[in-house]
């Protein structure tokens, strides 16, 4: 068994300490909040108080504890842009678009959200309505039946 000598050791150190250590946490980590979603894909989401052109390309971690609906830049992030809290939420099919949901409001309220602003605080936001467009009418009952799963 050869001995270790103090030199040795201290090379082996200086070879750890000047080597980056990177540790990439990714959203579906164990224990991150949406390692269990039970959907995610991408939609789109109309921008609040905004004209029928403002539909946003969004990916979404449906969670179901708590009943989240998390919304990304892409499907590469990490850090979701907002949430939308599914608790006194109710779904519906849109009478306005072929692939389209809306999240309303239970009992008379307003649907709550919250984005992150640039420089990362939490900006709440009460809307009547948030509208969604999914990739397809079979992709939108898919997030119907998930999202009636999650407030039900």
């Amino acid at each position: 068994c050869k001995e270790l000598t103090n030199e040795f050791l201290g090379s082996i150190y200086d070879q750890i300490t000047a080597s980056e250590i990177v540790h990439q946490v990714t959203k579906h980590d164990e224990g991150n909040m949406y390692h269990d979603a039970i959907k995610e894909g991408w939609m789109k989401k109309k921008a609040a108080g905004a004209a029928a052109i403002a539909w946003r390309k969004r990916y979404f971690i449906l969670t179901l504890n708590p009943p989240q609906l998390y919304y990304f830049e892409d499907d590469k992030s990490n850090d979701p842009k907002g949430f939308i809290p599914l608790d006194r939420v109710n779904v519906a099919k849109s009478s306005r678009h072929k692939k389209g949901l809306e999240l309303l409001p239970a009992e008379g309220e307003l649907v709550k959200s919250a984005k992150y602003s640039r420089s990362g605080e939490v900006v709440p936001g009460e809307h009547k309505v948030v509208e969604l467009k999914a990739q397809s009418e079979e992709d939108m009952w898919e997030w119907y039946a998930a999202i009636s799963k999650c407030i039900g």
